[in-house]
């Protein structure tokens, strides 16, 4: 995957097609949104998100959480994808 100058290189180093299960590039879109938001550089906006920031948390405790449910709640698929079980050693 490539994009102006950056490039995600492959295992040939090479430009490769973004192949990331739907959600892990959830996740990332997520990431990305939130580092747009909280990790500008000019002072005046900074301060402004950092104060709105405090302001919720202090007002709503949870509410700037509800947005990791979906990362925090996951869980590991169930069988036959993890069925824990193992033919290593059993020839």
């Amino acid at each position: 995957m490539s994009r102006g100058r950056v490039a995600l290189p492959g295992d040939a180093a090479h430009p490769c097609p973004d192949a990331r299960p739907p959600r892990t590039a959830a996740v990332t879109r997520q990431a990305v949104r939130e580092a747009r938001f909280s990790m500008t550089t000019a002072p005046a906006p900074r301060t402004v998100c950092h104060t709105a920031l405090a302001a919720l948390s202090r007002a709503v405790p949870g509410l700037l959480l509800r947005g990791y449910a979906s990362i925090a709640d996951w869980r590991p698929p169930l069988p036959p994808y993890a069925s824990g079980r193992s033919t290593a050693g059993n020839r």
